[in-house]
């Protein structure tokens, strides 16, 4: 499992509440349990929250100056920074991420393993369960 931490910014909070605060991110990795997917964690009210979405998406959304994705995970490049757009039952966030932050993360998952070779078929049970879970 790769991890990489850094310092984000809340920009849109579901309770309006804690805007602009600056708090610490961590984006993961673990390829061999789910090789085409990454996880966000961060803190919220209720302790720390983790979001999984595709790697795919992490890496277009960061170059996309338009808002990519479609349902609750939306991302889009915006200068220097990343915007991660989070919508639940619960509630929507949005978060800004540093671009080299999230740069440097990508080119890390890519060394562990490259785009069209992730092994998706080792444990497609335990992956999609992972995914519903959370």
């Amino acid at each position: 499992m790769m991890k990489w931490t850094f310092v984000a910014r809340l920009l849109v909070s579901a309770n309006g509440r804690d805007e602009g605060s600056l708090f610490e991110m961590t984006l993961s990795y673990d390829p061999e349990r789910s090789p085409l997917a990454v996880s966000a964690t961060f803190p919220t009210e209720n302790g720390k929250t983790v979001w999984m979405f595709a790697r795919d998406l992490l890496a277009r959304g960061s170059q996309s100056e338009e808002p990519y994705g479609e349902g609750d995970v939306r991302l889009c490049r915006e200068g220097a920074t990343v915007r991660l757009c989070l919508d639940s039952p619960d509630g929507h966030a949005d978060i800004a991420m540093p671009w080299g932050a999230v740069k440097v993360f990508l080119e890390n998952t890519y060394d562990l393993v490259r785009s069209g070779e992730e092994d998706v078929w080792g444990d497609l049970d335990a992956f999609l369960r992972e995914v519903l879970e959370s």
